[in-house]
């Protein structure tokens, strides 16, 4: 069927209207049908007749447009006018000939929306796991890479996958509109949601109500807020655990050594009473297994890879009581007891209580031998604490126990008696010692009887205190059947208690030491407890209670400890806490992913009804399908012809006459045109075809744009940088900022990630502008074949496809920046593991003040030393590390700080400084052995006698001889001046007892030597108790610079002749070891290490001298020798355990040797040394060492506790200042990973290089005269072209579906202005003609 004006019937199936030609004649064509693919959501429309195709001759004449905003649609002469109503739905046989984006179906929706209710399931099953079992798994920080990277990458490849959905409904959104239009140019040929940015392209959606877009740009959105939170989502942090049901080896038991014998069980050295004044006063940590009042066994925790480890065990243990009542008593009476003091009178009372009574108690004594310490004291403060059997006929004034009759003193003490303690404090009232007459009377008395006891129990134990190592624990229940341990009663602990304080002598009492009488350690240590300074604190009888409650819990524990533990293998049950390193889902992070992919589930679904109901005619995108469009679509063929030089604008404003629908060109719908339809009457398609060749506008895209491509260029290069500096100072500074617990996870994930994906959108959106003007940049060279421009799209595509083709078709560039893009996909799973919030140390400066200074002048230690004798003790013996401001043989000064608060005193916070310190030392010279000569002292078995040159007299024992070593010393050779009434030789003599048989056997003692008024005394320590000794105010000595310390340790023993009776000395052996010592004191710069508040001393950094600073200080007559006389340290030496003796030589009997409690010290104590190691002259190396190390470690304590001065001469502001280093812990500080950060690094430096290569490679400048995203961009650059002529042609001829093989096969093609044989010009793409 044929029109008379030639025009085929355009709604007859497969017509195509004439062709515009560039190069050839207008010349008639058969037409054929135009096969086409339909899609699948589509409903089947009527089956029209199929209309037969006949041959016309295509017109020459321009069709003019008519019509009105109801559709009228725009028509040519010898058109049919097409119907008004909408076109008909696609036949369903027409599906499979249309294209239809496999990411928009139904199964394909459905599986995205499954996928993100599983993700959800797992994230908040996750989240569930992880709350009840306190963290999904046990990790290392080392492995942080598994948790940190695995949800990330997981979200990444979700992510680009659903860009695909995205990319579908935005290509198909145009067409949509088309079916159901007519629509404006705006939301048909020129809508573009591909090349804006994703908050642009949102906007518009939405603006359009094209609600596809808008869901599908929502998910991308959701998508990267998911991936931002996953980021987060698995932190390693430190967490509490419990286990029940643990077994615990206990590896003691409570029961009496079968080698003691329980009646003397109780008899204890000091040790019991010196551990617990060293834990109280001096930092000394509890034995294992003690408290304050209680004691459990010693066990092992079960092994855990655990750190703050805590647990709960039920064992047996031991509980200490001491139940107290006031006594009335007011006064006594007056009585004498010569075996204790044959001059001095006793106040004396009975006691009696309702279940106890007790005679002859002693409440005060008077002055022994006349003896004042304060001569004109009338007022003394006297305490006693003493241990009675209840109910015992037995008058304590008038009776007494005879030294060495152990028989009566069990008889007495008998273990299994009601042992009572007795305490009382009363303020005697004396004249004064040249007063006359004398008295004494009790001015006030206060007094308890209290019963000591211990219980067998059960115990809760839980974690040792960390600071002093008390063991904690609860009393749960007294045990069932047994009320104490086997033989070892309630009375053994009283013993226990009072031997052991009473065997120890703390200090003689300090201001309560008035007359001879000294004040029991027991009270001393009550004192130090209360912080009270004299005794008569103790008249108010509640603080006397309950003050000696508190020390004899104390002191009664250690007892038990020492007598009553022994090993064991035996086992527990307990439950245990702890602490490891768990892998937790965070809750913030898992509320954000499960809303998230809860709300992408939905839009899933919703997609479902919202995605596009129209398939395009072929895949959109490609220069050769728009060309395939307008072989079908005559009237925009030639409407789009003359718009190819056009820009964005332009191009808007002449579309925007017009508006657009879709209609089926063939019965079965495989065939689709696009028609124009005018929107008002009036006006008439009156542009003409041709247009004089000029100025072709620009379009670039902003990803395109020079500012652009700087900040894609220099934020990478910026952050590289910066990551470098942030490294830099995190390295330096354990981290680059500080945040709180809050914020942690915020500036450690989210953010990080946030910032990655920014930087991977901008080469996204570089990606997508070289793929877009990847086949027009060839074109516009000129004279490029088919599939490497007009057949080629690469937008939209995966990103292997796309890489595939852009290899294969020779476009670097857009390789490069898929590359990029690629990697950048990396950069959100890289950053996720870049930053740590942990928790460190801050360091920062302080200044430290010197409170004191020290002076070494007029110092007397000779009578007593302030307790560091006591604390010298404790560091020998029981491991007491150093004390405040000592520490070894190291003193300090006090130091003060006020730049960190002190509020919280359990803060152990590391102050790091250097300051002088003084550090006494001894210079020894040896004697010779053969200088000491030996002598045997005539001596009458059968009374004591005075030593020559002593005034102490001594006791002869039978099968013992005394023998003196006399030294002559001249002072010349040892002095500095001459000391008053020297002569120039004098006879230095020690004495010792030998066994009277050949056995050989140790002698050794510490002396001080006192030079004084032609006498060199250096035997031994001095005794200072006004009862015994004869030196009760100490000794005086003036400064010569002479020698004042000496030790001897060596072996001796006699020489005989005869047999039996008539045996006679001949002589001696002896190989001694003897040191002179002079006293000096060094001034030694330091480094220590200090922890505030306390100013305690770090005891995992010792300090570190610098032996290059080291100088001797000087006495005040300039000399380097200091004249002190250490006789209290001699003195007060005590071993802690009862009857700890040092075996005779090759393991002899302890009872031969002759030595004191120094010689004692140099072998028992912690460093000590065998005595075989330190004795005679071959060890001459090892004694001074040993007592090098000894003297100095006792010296630095005297030193602190009685050598520091608070005032200065100059005023405050003469003390020197110090600057100090302060490290605090607990601040949360953002490290940054070094293994992540390199790879982040090189992840932006390849990016940047790609950016760069890609737009070097691709011109975008002077390319597109606008954007051909849209489909008026396309279609006006290949409308009116060769290349739909000869499609059109192809279509006539052949059925099959039209391609790139419908054209030349050596085509080539351009982007530029073209002529036809009119001289017609157009601007677009076209084939090139044949050489």
């Amino acid at each position: 069927m044929s029109h008379p004006d030639g025009f085929a019937d355009p709604g007859l199936p497969g017509l195509t209207p004439p062709r515009q030609g560039a190069y050839h004649q207008l010349v008639s064509l058969r037409r054929k049908p135009v096969p086409a693919r339909a899609g699948p959501y589509h409903q089947t429309a009527q089956n029209d007749e199929q209309a037969e195709i006949e041959d016309e001759e295509e017109a020459l004449s321009v069709p003019t447009l008519y019509g009105s905003h109801e559709g009228i649609v725009a028509s040519s002469v010898g058109f049919d006018q097409p119907s008004l109503a909408p076109p008909p739905k696609w036949p369903r046989s027409s599906h499979s000939a249309l294209w239809a984006p496999i990411w928009l179906s139904k199964v394909t929706l459905i599986a995205f929306a499954i996928t993100f209710i599983l993700m959800l399931l797992a994230t908040a099953l996750l989240f569930h796991f992880s709350e009840i079992h306190n963290g999904i798994s046990v990790q290392r920080e080392a492995n942080h890479y598994a948790w940190k990277y695995g949800p990330t990458a997981v979200l990444v490849v979700v992510g680009a996958l659903w860009r695909q959905v995205d990319f579908a409904n935005k290509i198909l959104m145009p067409w949509e509109e088309l079916r159901t239009g007519p629509s404006s140019a705006d939301k048909t040929l020129l809508l573009d949601y591909i090349s804006p940015l994703l908050p642009v392209s949102l906007w518009m959606a939405i603006k359009n109500r094209h609600w596809a877009v808008a869901l599908s740009l929502i998910g991308q959105l959701l998508i990267l807020g998911t991936t931002i939170s996953s980021t987060g989502l698995l932190i390693l942090e430190p967490t509490q655990m419990s286990k029940g049901d643990q077994k615990f080896e206990l590896s003691s038991q409570f029961q009496l050594n079968q080698s003691v014998d329980p009646r003397v069980a109780g008899y204890v050295g000091p040790g019991p009473a010196q551990t617990y004044y060293g834990i109280n006063f001096y930092g000394l940590r509890y034995p294992a297994g003690t408290a304050q009042d209680f004691i459990v066994p010693e066990f092992q925790v079960p092994s855990m890879a655990a750190t703050n480890l805590e647990y709960t065990m039920n064992t047996d243990g031991l509980k200490v009581n001491y139940d107290c009542e006031l006594l009335p008593l007011t006064n006594g009476s007056t009585a004498y007891m010569p075996w204790r003091s044959i001059m001095a009178p006793f106040i004396v009372a009975n006691v009696t209580t309702k279940d106890c009574n007790i005679k002859g108690v002693t409440l005060a004594e008077g002055p022994d031998h006349g003896y004042y310490h304060n001569p004109n004291a009338t007022q003394n403060y006297q305490a006693q604490f003493a241990l009675y059997p209840c109910n015992y006929d037995f008058d304590f004034s008038k009776e007494y126990i005879p030294q060495g009759n152990v028989s009566l003193e069990l008889q007495v003490y008998n273990i299994s008696r009601d042992l009572r303690m007795f305490m009382s404090v009363v303020d005697v009232r004396i004249s004064a010692r040249d007063q006359s007459p004398e008295y004494m009377y009790l001015h006030k008395v206060t007094s308890a009887l209290c019963k000591p006891s211990y219980e067998v129990g059960h115990f809760d134990v839980g974690v040792p205190n960390a600071v002093n190592g008390s063991a904690h624990a609860r009393f749960s229940s007294p045990a069932n059947t047994l009320n104490a341990v086997k033989n070892f009663t309630q009375g053994s602990l009283a013993l226990g208690v009072v031997t052991s304080s009473n065997s120890w002598e703390l200090s003689n009492g300090g201001v309560d030491y008035v007359i001879s009488a000294t004040v029991p350690t027991f009270f001393q240590l009550l004192s130090k407890k209360a912080g009270v300074e004299s005794i008569g604190s103790f008249m108010d009888p509640h603080l006397l209670v309950n003050t000696a409650s508190d020390v004899f819990k104390g002191i009664g524990t250690q007892v038990l400890s020492q007598v009553l533990v022994q090993p064991a293998n035996r086992t527990a049950t307990g439950s245990i806490t702890y602490v490891e390193q768990r892998l937790h889902v965070k809750g913030l992070s898992t509320g954000f992913m499960c809303s998230f992919l809860g709300l992408l589930a939905i839009l899933s679904v919703a997609m479902i009804f919202a995605r596009p109901a129209f398939t395009a005619p072929d895949r959109p995108g490609s220069a050769l399908s728009m060309a395939t469009l307008l072989v079908s679509s005559f009237h925009l063929n030639r409407i789009l012809s003359s718009m190819g030089a056009l820009s964005n604008e332009m191009l808007q404003q002449r579309l925007a006459e017009y508006q657009f629908r879709t209609a089926n060109v063939s019965d079965n719908g495989a065939l689709v045109s696009i028609e124009p339809i005018q929107r008002n009457e009036s006006q008439t398609m009156n542009h003409p075809l041709e247009k004089v060749q000029g100025t072709v506008p620009s379009w670039r895209p902003m990803a395109s744009t020079t500012w652009f491509l700087a900040l894609a260029i220099c934020l990478p290069l910026l952050i590289i940088a910066s990551l470098e500096v942030v490294q830099h100072f995190s390295d330096i500074n354990n981290g680059f900022m500080s945040i709180g617990q809050s914020s942690s996870l915020a500036f450690a994930t989210y953010i990080p990630s946030a910032v990655a994906l920014g930087v991977a959108g901008l080469y996204g959106a570089m990606e997508m502008m070289v793929a877009i003007f990847a086949p027009y940049a060839p074109l516009k060279r000129g004279r490029a074949n088919a599939e490497r421009t007009i057949t080629l799209n690469l937008v939209g595509q995966l990103l292997p496809r796309a890489f595939y083709l852009s290899l294969r078709t020779k476009n670097f560039a857009v390789a490069i920046a898929l590359f990029g893009t690629l990697i950048g996909s990396f950069l959100s799973i890289i950053v996720s593991g870049l930053y740590s919030a942990t928790s460190v140390s801050i360091v920062q400066n302080i200044t430290l003040y010197q409170n004191d200074t020290f002076n070494f002048n007029n110092v007397d230690l000779s009578l007593d030393d302030n307790e560091a004798t006591a604390i010298d003790n404790l560091v020998e013996y029981l491991g007491l590390n150093s004390t405040k401001w000592s520490t070894g043989d190291l003193v300090f000064n006090v130091l003060n700080q006020d730049a960190i608060p002190t509020t919280n005193s359990s803060d152990n916070i590391p102050l790091t400084v250097n300051i002088p310190a003084v550090r006494p030392s001894l210079n020894c010279t040896s004697i010779p052995n053969d200088d000491r000569k030996v002598t045997i002292l005539n001596q009458d078995d059968s009374g004591m006698f005075v030593m020559p040159g002593q005034s102490n007299p001594v006791t002869p024992y039978d099968g013992y001889v005394w023998v003196g070593l006399n030294t002559t010393m001249r002072y010349a050779d040892w002095c500095e001046t001459a000391p008053k009434g020297a002569k120039k030789e004098e006879p230095w003599m020690q004495y010792f007892m030998l066994p009277n048989d050949t056995s050989m056997a140790y002698v050794g003692k510490g002396s001080i030597i006192a030079w004084s008024n032609g006498l060199v005394y250096g035997d031994g320590m001095l005794d200072t108790n006004p009862s015994s000794g004869s030196a009760g105010n100490g000794v005086q000595i003036t400064d010569n610079g002479c020698p004042t310390f000496a030790v001897t340790f060596g072996l001796m023993k006699v020489k005989k002749t005869g047999k039996g009776a008539k045996a006679k000395i001949t002589g001696f052996e002896q190989d001694l070891a003897t040191l002179v010592c002079y006293q000096n004191i060094e001034q030694v710069t330091t480094n220590v290490t200090l922890q505030l508040p306390q100013f305690n001393f770090d005891s995992t950094q010792p300090p570190i001298t610098d032996e290059s600073t080291a100088k001797f200080l000087k006495t005040n007559r300039s000399s380097e020798r200091f004249p002190f006389l250490p006789n209290a340290w001699l003195n007060g030496l005590s071993a802690p355990l009862f009857n700890q003796t040092v075996p005779g030589p090759n393991n002899t009997d302890p009872i031969n040797n002759h030595i004191d409690t120094f010689i004692e010290a140099l072998v028992l104590s912690k460093n000590g040394r065998p005595a075989n190691e330190l004795a005679g002259a071959k060890n001459i190396e090892n004694l001074k060492n040993a007592t090098q190390r000894f003297y100095s470690v006792y010296m630095a304590q005297a030193i602190s506790l009685n050598m520091r001065d608070n005032s200065t001469a100059g005023g405050e502001s003469s003390l020197l200042t110090y600057d100090g280093v302060v490290t605090t812990t607990g601040h949360r500080r953002l490290q940054q990973n070094r293994g992540p950060k390199i790879a982040l690094q090189v992840v932006l430096g390849v990016m940047v290089a790609c950016g760069i290569a890609t737009r070097l490679l691709l011109p975008v400048r002077d390319v597109l005269p606008h954007n051909p995203c849209s489909i008026a961009g396309t279609a006006t650059l290949i409308a009116g072209g060769e290349v739909v002529s000869q499609l059109a042609d192809q279509a006539i001829i052949s059925s099959r579906h039209l391609s790139a093989k419908s054209l030349p096969v050596d085509g080539l093609y351009s982007l530029k202005w073209w002529r036809d044989e009119k001289g017609g010009e157009r601007y677009g793409i076209d084939l090139e003609p044949s050489l």
